[in-house]
């Protein structure tokens, strides 16, 4: 059983390192377009991930269920060193069951995300899909718009206006 305290001490560990690892990859010099690219789409998941850890903190802050409450009692009420040494007792037999379990603390998985960060000689990766006209980002592909707005029912062919470009040419309404 993981404590709410526990799970809420994590979230907020979390938070701090999604916004330290936002601040690295903002000062981290992009040298290609791809680069920019793909570094705006790991800012948008950190971001998402941090929106996601508050929403759960706010769930847990307010308790609806009294778990919150009810541990805080344990731990501060007058058999806290009984309470202490059952949690101590839990966690020897889930370490004593599961002894080649390896886990991977949180500090590990931000570090190595920074650390690509920090490498000068990184290969961008694919990170979003685009069409090849939009040659990754760099300009708008409106062909399946363009296709849709050309096929549209009950819209005259001469109330469209013929060339776009042209100023002097309206739309009939």
């Amino acid at each position: 059983m993981e404590s709410i305290l526990e799970n809420q001490r994590s979230a907020h560990e979390e938070r701090e390192r999604i916004v330290d690892s936002i601040t690295k990859e903002f000062l981290a010099e992009k040298r290609t377009h791809k680069a920019r690219i793909n570094s705006d789409q790991r800012v948008k998941k950190l971001l998402e991930r941090y929106e996601k850890l508050t929403e759960e903190l706010e769930v847990a802050y307010k308790d609806e269920n009294n778990g919150r409450s009810a541990e805080l009692e344990a731990i501060a009420g007058p058999n806290e060193f009984a309470e202490f040494y059952s949690r101590l007792k839990s966690l020897k037999d889930a370490h004593r069951k599961n002894p080649d379990e390896v886990a991977t603390p949180l500090s590990m998985e931000y570090q190595q995300m920074n650390e690509i960060l920090e490498d000068p000689d990184r290969v961008e990766q694919e990170m979003i899909r685009f069409t090849d006209e939009e040659g990754y980002g760099r300009f708008l592909d409106l062909h399946v718009l363009y296709d849709a707005y050309i096929n549209l029912k009950g819209i005259k062919a001469n109330e469209r206006p013929s060339d776009a470009r042209d100023p002097h040419v309206r739309c009939a309404r």
